[in-house]
């Protein structure tokens, strides 16, 4: 039980962080060059 629960934690938090480098990425790399990604 502890165990699924910390695992889903796990994976809102490394979604969390993904979407944070997603946003960083979109706000500095241009658009022509973000397609290529």
């Amino acid at each position: 039980m502890w165990e699924l629960l910390r695992l889903i934690t796990n994976r809102l938090l490394y979604e969390e962080k993904i979407g944070e480098i997603w946003t960083f990425k979109n706000r500095i790399v241009p658009n022509n060059i973000r397609s290529n990604f």
